[in-house]
């Protein structure tokens, strides 16, 4: 999907949740890119007193420079380093320390590149106890 098509939604939901103000979302659908709006609202809503369980084979970091699918850098925008623009809709930035990986299995090689590297985003994979 065209970049600018998946801002307008971003923005839209963006404007949803906060006309409604939910204590708590669930998400239903929808590729990755679907959690920028609900996941940057709650980590604003509760003062970054949340925390980020990331469950999928992918971690979802690259940045536009490497990848222009928006849905493999949904997480980098969440953390600040990702698509300006998206970036700009993530009102409090998560903190590596908010974040999780469970179930990486592949495509890992963005967790090692600039601007991830130093992060030290914590992870959880198949066969780790």
């Amino acid at each position: 999907m065209e970049k600018g098509t998946v801002l307008k939604q971003a923005r839209y939901a963006k404007e949803r949740i906060h006309k409604h103000n939910p204590e708590h979302i669930v998400v239903l659908g929808g590729d990755c890119s679907v959690e920028l709006a609900p996941f940057a609202y709650l980590n604003e809503k509760y003062d970054g007193d949340t925390a980020l369980l990331w469950v999928d084979a992918h971690p979802d970091v690259y940045i536009p420079e490497d990848i222009p699918n928006h849905h493999a850098i949904v997480l980098a925008n969440l953390l600040g380093v990702g698509d300006k623009q998206f970036v700009a809709e993530v009102p409090r930035i998560f903190k590596p320390e908010q974040v999780l990986f469970v179930g990486l299995n592949d495509l890992l090689e963005p967790l090692n590149a600039e601007p991830l590297r130093n992060m030290k985003l914590d992870i959880v994979g198949p066969g780790t106890g």
